[in-house]
């Protein structure tokens, strides 16, 4: 989460020969795998491809059952893996959360179209109580010892 994934599907998009969903996180791994494998390849474009691919951040942390599954199934699979400096990463998610706690969502979720549909009224409401700078360290530090945070800045373990 926050290393840069939005980046890296906008330009892997522009290659004709890789089919990615149009929606860059699929969850199927961790959030959506009961829906099956054929839910999951309806996520892909049809036609002649040579390659698929997906990005989901979040697979980082999943468990070695899942991995090895994944690798049972797709054995010539590749990984890419995008890294941001961690206390960055930190920063920018945490202010991400803030936002989105502002908008009345819960850790772990996500803003679909980022105040696409806000008026500016509200807009100028949400950047007004989300100011990062009027929240306490003691905020911050408790929002790091969630499992959103210490698992997602946790690059080792997952590797």
């Amino acid at each position: 989460q926050k290393a840069g994934t939005s980046w890296l599907h906008e330009m892997l998009q522009n290659i004709p020969s890789l089919g990615l969903p149009k929606q860059k996180e699929v969850h199927f791994w961790d959030w959506n795998r009961a829906r099956g494998l054929s839910w999951y390849s309806r996520q892909f474009p049809t036609g002649q491809k040579l390659l698929y691919g997906e990005i989901t951040p979040c697979y980082l942390t999943l468990s070695d059952h899942d991995v090895q599954e994944i690798h049972s199934l797709f054995p010539n699979l590749r990984i890419v893996f995008v890294a941001r400096n961690l206390v960055d990463r930190a920063w920018s998610a945490l202010t991400m959360e803030l936002r989105n706690n502002v908008q009345g969502m819960q850790a772990g979720q996500f803003a679909l179209n980022e105040n696409s549909s806000l008026d500016a009224v509200t807009r100028n409401r949400i950047d007004k109580e989300s100011d990062p700078d009027k929240q306490t360290n003691e905020y911050y530090m408790n929002r790091l010892e969630h499992s959103t945070h210490s698992q997602r800045n946790d690059y080792a373990k997952g590797l």
